[in-house]
């Protein structure tokens, strides 16, 4: 390997040097970019490594304000409350990444702690609609993650529309759709988000969603979280649940996270949020006591179905809305047949604003209800989604008035229930199931702590058509409601 070796491009003829030349790398033209070629000419100019950094990298990386770690911030993408976002280059890995730099200022070793642990979580999940975390660190008092930069547009940006004309619909459904199926796979590990909006979701040039941000710092008291009278507030405002903006932090779950989604669905559709504001403290204080608005009041073009969905996610009851992220995924493919099969002549992206479609066609049916009967919040929810997910539409009820209450409503496809209730045992809801008209034949499925042989037989013996122990399956508990499903036909 020569020290200086002479290089000439074949389509411009610009000769060069190469320092340490290595006939295995490529060396581009420094004038018109093609491949250059050893030769025995005298060199005009010596030609970058290639290994050196774009010029643009080399620039910034003179300034030590532009370097954390190994990693050199280029341009400014944007800025939060909990701090900006670069773009920056990895100079070990050679290659573009986003890198968020956290204002902590003050904030005790638990909060940082708590942050780091977070952020580590996080950085385990994989799926295709999450952007990835490749580094955390901290230097020179900075704290600082790196994540995969996305090259595209937020939905905020991305579903902009132009005055006198309504967004496009069949995308915001398919985008947030796309969220959705991101957030239920964290979900699915234990982590909420807590600051779901369409300004933290990225649209990439292939058309793929990305969710930003995934549990990064939301749960620290510093600038960032609103704080109202001493109440940690976490979220933004225009896309936060009733018990986020009333500060009831330990109520602040998936559930949470799903009305953030349908109020992130509710904007991009309707091309507004669901409590405009003159400011922040004014959306604060309508999240924490008015009812969201119905799509349709605003997109009377949006499908019944869709309607539904939207509003069921928006609930101010927490308990009433979806489970988690992956049901309320599920529950739009079911309003919506899928991103697919969204009629263009009902979902387009020029319709003029106050404009409806005469006709659109028949949605298809809503799906049937499921009782889920358990007076432990975390095993209902659990339930609820696993029903939802065999596409029934779970009724959460903790007791057994409330269950006789919805029972009364319509027929059922399901029951799901537990023995011990704190009005009762579920053994006699079961006998007052099958009083009532048109119930004689519901599908009851029992899942309690209480096993045992006897009592299964006491179950089934009352009427109970299977019987399971927790902990359960939830392989196991799916196949048994979907064989009773489908035994009800």
């Amino acid at each position: 390997m020569a020290d200086l070796v002479s290089l000439t491009c074949p389509a411009c003829r610009k000769i060069s040097a190469a320092q340490h030349f290595n006939p295995a790398s490529r060396y581009s033209c420094p004038n018109c970019g093609t491949e250059m070629v050893a030769s025995a000419k005298a060199p005009s100019a010596p030609i970058p490594s290639p290994d050196a950094p774009p010029a643009e990298v080399a620039q910034a990386a003179g300034s030590v304000d532009n370097r954390v770690g190994r990693y050199v911030l280029v341009t400014l993408l944007g800025r939060g409350a909990m701090g900006q976002v670069w773009r920056g280059w990895d100079t070990t890995l050679k290659r573009w990444v986003a890198v968020k730099v956290m204002r902590f200022n003050d904030v005790s070793a638990e909060d940082l702690a708590r942050f780091r642990r977070e952020a580590k979580t996080a950085a385990a999940l994989d799926h295709p609609n999450l952007a990835p975390i490749y580094d955390l660190g901290e230097a020179g008092g900075r704290h600082f993650i790196v994540m995969k930069l996305i090259e595209g547009k937020s939905l905020e940006e991305r579903f902009r529309a132009p005055a006198g004309q309504m967004p496009d619909m069949a995308g915001a459904v398919s985008a947030i759709r796309q969220a959705a199926r991101g957030l239920a796979h964290a979900h699915a590990r234990g982590i909420v988000h807590r600051d779901v909006k369409p300004a933290n979701m990225m649209c990439d040039q292939q058309g793929r969603v990305y969710l930003m941000d995934f549990g990064l710092a939301k749960p620290l008291a510093v600038p960032g979280v609103t704080g109202v009278g001493g109440v940690v507030i976490l979220g933004t405002p225009a896309y936060m649940s009733p018990e986020a903006a009333k500060g009831m932090v330990h109520q602040v779950d998936a559930r949470s996270d799903v009305f953030s989604l349908a109020a992130s669905l509710f904007a991009l559709a309707a091309g507004r949020v669901m409590f405009p504001a003159p400011g922040g403290m004014e959306m604060l204080r309508r999240a924490q006591a008015e009812t969201a608005p119905r799509l349709r009041t605003l997109r009377p073009d949006a499908p019944p179905e869709l309607d539904e969905v939207v509003a069921r996610g928006l609930s101010r009851d927490r308990m009433q809305r979806f489970p988690d992220a992956g049901a309320f995924a599920d529950a739009l493919d079911l309003a919506t047949g899928g991103a697919a099969a969204l009629p263009s002549a009902v979902f387009s992206g020029a319709v003029s604003a106050g404009t409806a479609p005469s006709a659109h066609p028949t949605p298809p049916a809503s799906p049937p209800r499921a009782l889920v009967v358990d007076d432990d919040p975390q095993v209902q929810a659990l339930f609820c989604s696993l029903v939802e997910s065999i596409g029934l539409r779970a009724v959460p009820c903790r007791d057994a008035a409330t269950a006789e209450l919805e029972a009364g409503r319509g027929p059922l496809a399901l029951v799901v229930l537990d023995e011990g209730l704190p009005d009762g045992s579920g053994l006699k809801l079961i006998r007052r199931l099958r009083a009532m008209p048109g119930h004689d034949r519901t599908p009851v499925l029992m899942v309690t702590g209480m096993g045992g042989a006897d009592n299964a037989a006491r179950a089934l013996e009352t009427g109970a058509d299977e019987f399971m122990s927790k902990p359960v399956s939830p392989r196991e508990f799916k196949a048994r409601a979907m064989k009773l499903v489908r035994r009800q036909g």
